[in-house]
């Protein structure tokens, strides 16, 4: 006698079809920091670090891969969108424009300099919320590690005296730290107690083995490039980091992405096809002889706050938006004393844009017919 078995029963029995990407977390936009879409099903990948088991991130790949495009996309996003103070320790000045953009302070370290230069406060100060250690002017090796080390110890030293977070609010970007991290502890405290001060850590190398075992196993966020070394990609899948997927297969702005989750004991794995550029708009003011770039998103927050008129609001857009290039400082400062700002509120919101007080100053009294700096 045959046994006829229905479509329900057969269901339940046997896995007809496997998904061949794991769906991504959606997140409504704006919410977490965007990455770029998934290599088979374009499923928008974003990242949220306070869901992982730890908020670490470690990217690793050949040079010209793609990780310093990566490194910006994830400063900018977690600057801008998450609103992280950042740190960042750079070994060759490529991080200055983008510090620029998010209106941080950059330290430039000479050979004239002593360690007394450096920032005191890089976590527990108010700052501009961006502080950029610039190693590239000193000639020596020795030099930059010497500078580097004394940084992370001011850093722990800071983490420590501020005291435990609720929520992570720094991030510290420790681009090719191999160079100066050499057999210190000092990044293996930072990677086992981060979290416990609110405290994410990046790092980037060409090579697995340049990262070293406690950084790896405290990392819970992968970002791995192309790589053509054997032993490294045997590493990796014997860690559980990549599975089946080929890192030496890569095309340049692609990678593989690890995550580990603290709701999850499984390692979830995406391939992105290119890692897309933190698209943010940005506006450019003309103040006197200089332009200050301002990112749209921060401008969009200033008029929020301080312009209550919805229709005065969009007066101020419509000349920002038409003027984007090169507005003119004057300019907007009379729209927005036609808006019913007033010189107090003026003066705040460009201010907090990172637009020098003394410009504004001299822009209203322009307007008035003043010299103020004459």
């Amino acid at each position: 006698m045959n046994t006829i078995i229905n479509s329900n029963s057969l269901s339940k029995s046997i896995l007809i079809i496997q998904m061949s990407e794991i769906m991504a977390d959606r997140y409504q936009d704006g919410d977490k920091v965007y990455i770029g879409k998934s290599k088979i099903y374009k499923i928008p990948i974003y990242i949220d670090l306070e869901r992982f088991i730890n908020p670490h991130i470690s990217i690793i790949g050949t040079t010209g891969s793609g990780k310093t495009h990566l490194t910006k996309n994830i400063i900018v996003g977690h600057r801008l969108k998450m609103g992280y103070n950042i740190i960042i320790i750079d070994w060759s000045g490529e991080y200055n424009k983008i510090v620029e953009f998010i209106n941080g302070n950059i330290y430039v370290i000479r050979n004239e300099s002593t360690v007394e230069d450096l920032p005191k406060h890089m976590i527990s100060g108010t700052g501009s919320g961006a502080i950029s250690i610039d190693l590239s002017k000193l000639e020596s090796q020795t030099e930059k590690q010497k500078f580097a080390k004394a940084a992370v110890d001011i850093i722990l030293s800071d983490m420590y005296n501020s005291g435990p977070k609720a929520k992570l609010t720094n991030m510290l970007i420790l681009d090719e730290s191999w160079k100066f991290l050499g057999t210190d502890n000092e990044l293996g405290k930072l990677f086992r107690e981060g979290r416990k001060y609110g405290l994410s850590v990046v790092v980037s190398s060409q090579l697995v083995t340049d990262i070293k075992n406690e950084i790896m196993s405290n990392s819970a966020c992968f970002f791995i490039f192309k790589i053509e070394n054997m032993s490294d990609i045997s590493i990796l899948r014997g860690s559980g980091i990549i599975s089946e997927e080929n890192p030496s297969d890569l095309k340049r702005g692609s990678c593989i992405i690890s995550i580990s989750k603290q709701e999850s004991s499984t390692i979830n794995h995406f391939v992105i096809d290119n890692i897309d550029p933190f698209t943010i708009d940005a506006y450019n003011i003309k103040c006197g002889s200089m332009l200050v770039n301002i990112s749209k998103e921060k401008f969009l927050q200033m008029i929020d706050k301080y312009v209550n008129n919805a229709e005065k609001r969009n007066d101020i857009l419509l000349f920002i938006e038409r003027n984007k290039d090169r507005a003119d400082l004057s300019a907007l400062i009379r729209i927005m004393e036609e808006c019913g700002t007033d010189t107090s509120g003026i003066i705040s919101a460009l201010s907090e844009l990172g637009i020098d007080v003394l410009s504004i100053i001299d822009a209203i009294g322009y307007n008035k017919g003043v010299a103020v700096n004459a």
